[in-house]
Parts: structure tokens; sequence; C-alpha cells
């Protein structure tokens, strides 16, 4: 009869890991705001996780003394400590940890490998924080879906939408939602929503996809409407048109009737304008559930999204990535809304009598100011312009213009070029993730950020002159050119005063220093404010959160 006495076991490797004895290897982790030096044992570590063995074995260490070096820049230090102190002791403490630490915990667990956790982890989220799921659904259904082994928070996320689908139709990022996963939802027989308001969503949730589509509905042409069209079409056939009311086919059917095949129009009019008519493509039998009732909790109480880190992948054997270098892994297209291969974000349609010809990016690599040898649209000609922002005016983009070319003042004047903004992401149409950000916004010359803040009225923003690039992650870039500022009551232009430090590259999202976006900038935490390396603070030390954000690349007119 043999007798286990594991808690002393996992007492005395725990021990081993605090007193970094005997150590020979190493392991840096910083998430910008924290940063640790593990310590620790090349054989445990290869005897517990798969993903270090891969890592000694295929030389995706560094070695220096004979120390293992090995650097994990986007995981937090807090999430990393949880788990090394699971591959030493075999034990995990959950309790009073945040549900998006516990999230990105599972994440870090699955590039490390460790498959043991993966339904502990689900069931004690399911568990112990419904609320925060439920206030979270959209980030739930991007990060479960990512990784097929998170079955469980999958079947969870499945199950609450159908007996629910008002918590996912009324979250403010729900036009951010994958494709796949609306799909599957809207194919569902027991989803309990009236047709209209699929109908409804969808719509919503089409046009959002596509920037040509965020104008009045009246001013749309047959381009528009073959967009949304392409858009749409695959959750068409899963609507059931006949057991929409004839009122709401009036208003809500008919003005988006070009996203209809002619044949389903045509039998859809005569349904409701002719007696006794026999539909033909009335196939699809009546939605099972109770639309009066469900039988899942409501869940009522708000609880705030806190900040969420990117996580890494480990690496695989044929990796041609630096060797010590730890990539993010949330970079799926199932966390960032797709766009319409059919549709570029441009500033004015081409096909509008009144646009200007076609424009050119300053895509330059320098941090120079722009010459003033361009030809440029007037003040007046570009204020009288439509500029594709929910949160600037012509006007406010002309004073931006004015402030890259050195003008210190908060007024506008007839002396300055104006330049032009193109739309190259929307939190709301795009995600708020950093990986969309990088996705998008990279290597696209100077950009101009636009930031609508959480319950405030202010708008802020910021002024890079150099490209954005994911893979210069951990410099700062000098500039004397960069600047941020606030569009509140008192417009603030505060000017870099630190130069070496004005622009930080980060796999992480947006760092001006002063003013940094960090990995989901949606969430509680998402951004951050410091007074270090510009002139004037543009708000308060501290943390807040992006309602909405926008960024441009800079681009010029031949007049």
């Amino acid at each position: 009869m043999s007798t286990q006495f594991l808690p002393y076991l996992s007492r005395d490797l725990t021990k081993l890991l605090e007193n970094k004895k005997n150590y020979d290897f190493i392991i840096n982790v910083d998430d910008e705001n924290n940063k640790k030096e593990f310590c620790v044992h090349s054989i445990i570590l290869e005897a517990r996780s798969s993903y270090f063995r891969n890592s000694l074995l295929n030389g995706f260490t560094k070695k220096e003394n004979n120390i293992y070096i090995l650097d994990l820049p986007d995981i937090s230090v807090n999430v990393f400590n949880i788990v090394i102190r699971y591959i030493y002791g075999g034990t995990i403490d959950l309790d009073r940890k945040e549900a998006l630490d516990i999230l990105n915990l599972l994440v870090v667990c699955e590039n490390f490998k460790l498959k043991e956790l993966y339904d502990y982890i689900q069931d004690y989220l399911i568990k112990h924080h419904q609320d925060w799921i439920f206030q979270n659904f959209v980030l739930t259904q991007q990060v479960s879906f990512t990784y097929s082994e998170f079955t469980k928070l999958q079947d969870y996320w499945t199950a609450i939408v159908v007996e629910q689908p008002e918590i996912l139709f009324n979250a403010t990022d729900f036009t951010s939602v994958d494709k796949d996963a609306l799909l599957s939802l809207y194919k569902n027989g027991d989803i309990c929503v009236k047709e209209s308001e699929l109908w409804d969503h969808i719509i919503c949730w089409g046009k959002a996809q596509n920037t040509k589509l965020l104008g009045e509905i009246s001013d749309w042409t047959t381009n528009e409407f073959n967009i949304l069209k392409r858009i749409i079409e695959d959750f068409i056939p899963h609507i059931r048109f006949y057991e929409i009311s004839s009122e709401d086919f009036c208003y809500k059917i008919m003005p988006y009737c070009g996203v209809l095949s002619n044949e389903l129009y045509q039998d859809l009019s005569k349904y409701h304008l002719v007696p006794n008519w026999q539909p033909i493509f009335n196939n699809l039998s009546p939605r099972k559930k109770d639309l009066s009732a469900s039988n899942s909790p409501i869940i009522t109480n708000v609880v705030k999204k806190p900040n969420m880190i990117n996580l890494p992948n480990p690496p695989p054997p044929n990796s041609p990535k630096s060797p010590n270098t730890f990539n993010s892994s949330i970079t799926s297209n199932t966390l960032n809304s797709p766009n319409s291969p059919n549709s570029p974000n441009t500033l004015n349609s081409p096909s509008s009598p009144n646009s200007p010809s076609s424009p050119n990016s300053y895509s330059s690599q320098s941090s120079n100011k722009f010459s003033n040898s361009f030809n440029v649209y007037s003040v007046n000609h570009l204020s009288n312009s439509p500029i594709e922002s929910k949160l600037i005016n012509s006007e406010q983009a002309a004073l931006i213009s004015s402030w890259i070319q050195g003008n210190n003042d908060t007024e506008i004047s007839n002396k300055w070029k104006v330049y032009g903004f193109k739309l190259l992401i929307r939190g709301s149409r795009d995600g708020f993730t950093s990986a969309s950000f990088h996705k998008m916004c990279d290597n696209k010359g100077p950009t101009i950020t636009i930031i609508k803040l959480k319950g405030e009225s202010t708008i802020i923003g910021g002024y890079n002159p150099i490209n954005w690039d994911i893979n210069k992650h951990g410099n700062y870039e000098n500039t004397s050119d960069s600047f941020i500022f606030s569009l509140d009551k008192e417009i603030i232009l505060s000017r870099v005063s630190k130069y070496d430090t004005a622009i930080f590259q980060s796999s992480r999202g947006i760092s001006f220093r002063d003013l940094q976006l960090i990995d989901y900038f949606s969430a509680e935490k998402g951004i951050y404010f410091t007074h270090n390396s510009y002139s004037k603070k543009i708000h308060d030390i501290g943390y807040s959160s992006a309602e909405e954000y926008e960024i441009f690349s800079i681009i010029l007119y031949s007049p």
C-alpha cells in the first residue's frame, strides 16, 4: 500500500521557485506597467509543459553564460505568476482574482499546453463570474471561439444567446461579433427573437461592416445596396420573412428591398397585398421557442469591463521569429469585424459627382513635416466637405491639420493648409483590440488617433508622424513632431517635450507615452493617462476607456 505526501512535494518545489537556487533559466515578463524576472529551472519546465520542451529543443531561447533567457513581453506578471506557481507546485487559487485575469490565464494555459486546467478554469468562470460574462458577451465569444479547446465556454455562450439573444444584440460592441458565430445563431430554430427584430439586427450589423453604408439610405445607389447584399446574403435564407407583419414589411423590409432577390421580394409583396396568396419561398418551419418567456436567469447588475492584455502563442518548431520573442496570440480574424473586399475605406465615394480625385496616401518613414509643395484644399473647401468620422467635424479636422504644420493656436485660419483624413479603423466597426489596430493601421504613414472617452464628453487624440509597427515592439521612436490633444470645451494642444520617448511601439496597442490605449481599448482600464513626455496634461492621470475611437491616415487631394 502506497501513501502519498503530495502536499509536501508541492510545498518544497514551490520553495525552490521562491528561493531562486540553482536556476538555469530566466523568464522576463513585461506588461509595460509591471516587469519581473522569474528565475526558474529548465528541467521542471520541460517536465511540466510541452511549450517549454519545444522552446528548448528547437532553440527558441537564447543562452547567456549557460543561462537560458526567454522574453515574454505581453503577459501580465500576475497571470504568469499563477501559471509558474502551478507548474512548480501543482496548485492554483482563483479566489479573489478578476474575471479578466482568469480569462487571460485560460489563454496562457492553452499556449503552455496545460490541458488539465482548461475545463477547470472554464467551469470556474461560468460558476463564479456569470455576470461578468454577460456584460462582456462579445469579448467572451471572440476569445472562446478562437480556441477550439474552450468548448465549455463555447457551449455556454451559445446556450445563453439562444435563450437570451438580447444580451448579444444590445451589446455596445455587437457589430464586432464574428460572422460565423452570428450566422449560427440565425440558423438556430430555437432562438427567442421576432423575425422583424432579427432583420433589424442583421441590417445594423451589415451596415457597420463597411464605411460606404454609414450614410442615409435615401442617398444610397444600387452600389450601396449591392455591398450590403453581399455582406448579409448568407443570413437571408434563415429569416422567416412570412412571419413578419405587413406593417413591419412596409417600414422595415421595403426600404432595403435592394438586398433581396427579385423573386423573393415579389413573392413577399404579393403575400401582403393579395388575399389568400400562397407563398413560394415559405419553406422554413416556425421557430420553436416561446417568445414570451425565457428559462435562463437575467443578470441585471452592471459590471464594468476590466483591462484585457494581448496573450501570446507558443512558438511553433519552424517559427522564423527571433529566438527570444513570445508573440501575440489573439490575432485571429474572429476578433475583428470583416471589411468587404469590394469596398475600400475612402473619404469620398468615387462615384460621387463632387468627390475629388483619388487620394494619395503620405507614407514617409521619417518624422518630417509635410512639404509646402503639396496641393491641398483650402480651409473653406474642406470645411464644406464631409469627413468620414463619428467623432469630429470638418472644422476640427482643419484645426488638427494646422497643428501638424506647426500652428500652436486653438483657432483655425485660412493661412493653414488642410489635409484630408482617410479612415483606417473605427472601434464600433472593426473592434477595440490591439490586434485589430495593428492589422489595419501598421505601416500607414502619419496617422491621427481620435478617441471618445466613455462616460465623458471629451474627445482626445494624438498625432504620430511615424509608422505604427508591431515588429518594432518595445522600442521608442524619436520625433519632435508628435502631439496629443483634447477637444473638450477648453481645447488643449500638448506638443512633445521629450523627443526620445515621443512614441512607444507596442504589440499591446497605441502609446504616445502620456496617452496609451492598451489591449482592449473599450475595457475599464483600456486607456491610461500620465504626464511625462508631452508639455501639457490633456486629462487627469489615471485610467479611462474608449466609447469609440477612429484612426485616420493623412491624405492629400489635388484641387
